[in-house]
């Protein structure tokens, strides 16, 4: 059985009924019953209890709504956008995953993230559980670059699609360590996509094709190539320095044929050869 509750529906109340429990299980059922009764950091969290098949999870979430112009409404001014300028999207920016072992995973835009600074990863209470869901709250998250639906065709090479469809730069930090709603990667991914889109449709209309490698695919074909370009190095160099050997046996041997013809024609002035 699923239950889900929102801060709107319950008063919060104080989590200091939780107390802390050695045994992780013992841990966990006290959350567990507890959690509908957490002071959650904001009206757009949610919690939930999920009891399926006798494994017991808790989830809090954050959903957010985000109002993309399409392309072709990019000229108006914002008062006059309708909505069927916009691209709304609904979005989970943010999720706290609590396991039947006591064990915390963070999520940000659906990645899961090892470690964040100033965020626990294990809780042994709720209050401490409700430290952590404020601790989250406050992350700043790159909402990433343009939707693929802005730039219809696109395929950079520098993004990738997130979980809700928005270009998102490969090394984007996830959380947000400077001002503004994007970091320094994933804005400079507007331009750069659109350009992708332009040069994509001048290739069809000439009858060419783009063919977009999956993100994994080329990570796994750039580590393989690094590994060949190592042993060919080395190769090249063994290669390299057996060649340097042999040249130097050919001058070594150069140099011995010219001692022995030198011999050979000294021998022959003083003493006229024979011919028999």
């Amino acid at each position: 059985m699923s239950l889900s509750h929102s801060v709107e529906n319950d008063a919060p109340r104080s989590a200091a009924v939780v107390e802390k429990a050695v045994v992780p299980n013992d841990v966990f059922d006290r959350l567990f019953d507890v959690a509908k009764r957490l002071a959650l950091p904001r009206n757009s969290w949610a919690v939930h209890c999920v009891d399926k098949d006798g494994v017991r999870d808790i989830v809090f979430s954050q959903v957010l709504v985000k109002h993309v112009p399409k392309i072709t409404a990019l000229h108006l001014p914002k008062t006059e956008l309708t909505g069927k300028d916009e691209i709304t999207t609904v979005y989970c920016p943010k999720t706290v995953a609590v396991r039947s072992d006591a064990s915390v995973t963070v999520s940000l835009m659906g990645v899961p993230v090892q470690t964040i600074e100033g965020v626990p990863s294990e809780v042994a209470s709720g209050a401490d559980l409700e430290r952590l869901l404020e601790a989250v709250d406050a992350l700043r998250v790159c909402r990433g670059g343009p939707n693929k639906k802005v730039y219809p065709g696109a395929e950079p090479e520098s993004a990738y699609l997130d979980s809700q469809d928005a270009w998102r730069h490969f090394r984007c930090p996830l959380v947000l360590t400077e001002p503004g709603e994007l970091c320094r990667l994933c804005r400079s991914l507007d331009p750069t996509v659109r350009l992708n889109m332009e040069r994509k449709l001048r290739k069809q209309r000439a009858g060419f094709e783009s063919v977009r490698i999956p993100s994994k695919v080329v990570t796994e074909d750039v580590s393989l190539l690094r590994r060949q370009k190592y042993v060919l190095q080395k190769s090249n160099k063994r290669l390299e320095e057996r060649i340097q050997s042999t040249r130097q046996e050919l001058d070594d041997l150069r140099r011995e044929i010219k001692l022995v013809e030198e011999e050979t024609r000294r021998q022959c002035s003083g003493d006229p050869c024979s011919m028999d």
